[in-house]
Order: C-alpha cells, then structure tokens, then sequence
C-alpha cells in the first residue's frame, strides 16, 4: 500500500501546483490549441492544460518504474548519496531543458528566447522533482528518524 502511496501521491501533487499555476495564469493569457505553437512559456501551460493526462500517465510511470526504486536505495545510503543524486537530477533537468529548448526555439529571434526557455524548463522541472523527492520524504519521515536513532551510540 506504501508503495502505490509513493508511485500515485507525489506526481498528483506535483501536477495539482502546476495545475494551480496554469489556473493562476488563465485570468491573463488565453491557453488555446492555437498558441501551442507560440514558442513560449504560455505555449507549454496550454500544452499541459489540454493534454494532462498523457504527461500524468508518464509521470506515474516514471515514478513507478524509476524514482520508488531509486529513492528506496537512497534511503540505505548516506547523505552523500543524496546530494549526488540531487546533483545528477539537477544535471539531467538542464540536458533536457536545453533539448527541448533548441527544439521550439525560433533561431530567427536571437539567443535570448533560448536562454529564457531554458531557464523557464529547468526550474519547472527541478521544482517538479523538489515536490516529488519532499513528498516522498514526507512519506519516509517515520523510516528516516528510525534509521537515524539506530546509527546513534547510545
């Protein structure tokens, strides 16, 4: 049970606030099918409003076939584990961001659109991941602490 606690529950949080941002943004700037192809930040909160679903489906995926198992390894390891992974997430958000950055970038328009887009991709992926690891954290505290008085001289 805790297990699909940990797969369900930290995705659905972590998309429940970027829902509340996109909801937030709605009242200034339509999010239409049309201004998907905008090039913009708008452009992926519109991408995200109308196709939700099919970035949740990955997200559950992922968390279940990748993060669950990775984060019950980290939990044995020390707290150098911890930053080294928190180190190689940080690297992967930015690989990706720049990516998916040079993909949508119109080149005609300079390097600044391109820094801003992986500046804007970056931090919503690395507070997507920050939800996800507190939430699974929150879920662990009781598992932490005991493996924390155990290692304790008494």
């Amino acid at each position: 049970m805790k297990t699909l606690l940990k797969v369900i529950l930290p995705p659905l949080v972590a998309f429940a606030v970027f829902l509340v941002v996109v909801k937030f943004n709605m009242a200034t700037h339509t999010l239409e099918l049309g201004t998907i192809s905008d090039g913009n930040i708008y452009s992926l909160m519109a991408y995200f409003k109308l196709f939700a679903a099919l970035p949740l489906v990955v997200a559950l995926l992922t968390q279940y076939l990748i993060i669950v198992p990775l984060w019950n390894k980290l939990l044995q390891k020390s707290v150098g584990a911890f930053l080294i992974a928190f180190f190689a997430i940080v690297l992967i958000c930015i690989i990706f961001a720049t990516g998916v950055s040079y993909i949508i970038w119109d080149q005609s328009q300079g390097i600044k659109p391109f820094t801003r887009f992986i500046f804007y991709f970056t931090v919503i992926q690395i507070n997507y991941w920050a939800i996800i690891f507190f939430i699974l954290y929150l879920l662990d505290l009781k598992v932490i602490y005991k493996s924390k008085k155990t290692e304790l001289p008494e």
